[in-house]
């Protein structure tokens, strides 16, 4: 059964939180229009660990190009809201995982 929008937003929180709980970073709570890469100063492999533990967490295989790839460049920024709108809206269309 598909997780609500909130549900989604909420898992991402809780595993956003969990990845960054020994960072240290200035930042009071994790709110989800928290840029990635501005204010939990993400790397490329800070994300790809995010995108695995999401997938594993909602049980779907996403095709993350096409949230990350705007006008044929990689985007420089993504929001936590974003991301979790992304999975919603993707949710029906992607894979289960190990399928």
């Amino acid at each position: 059964m598909k997780p609500s929008a909130q549900e989604i937003e909420n898992s991402i929180m809780e595993i956003l939180k969990e990845m960054t709980e020994d960072w240290d970073l200035e930042m009071d709570e994790l709110e989800p229009d928290a840029g990635l890469v501005e204010e939990l100063c993400f790397s490329s492999v800070d994300f790809l660990h995010l995108m695995a533990a999401v997938e594993m967490k909602i049980g779907r295989k996403l095709n993350y190009e096409e949230l990350l790839v705007e006008d044929g460049s990689y985007r420089t920024e993504l929001t936590v809201r974003e991301l979790a709108k992304f999975v919603d809206e993707k949710y029906d269309q992607a894979e289960p995982v190990g399928a």
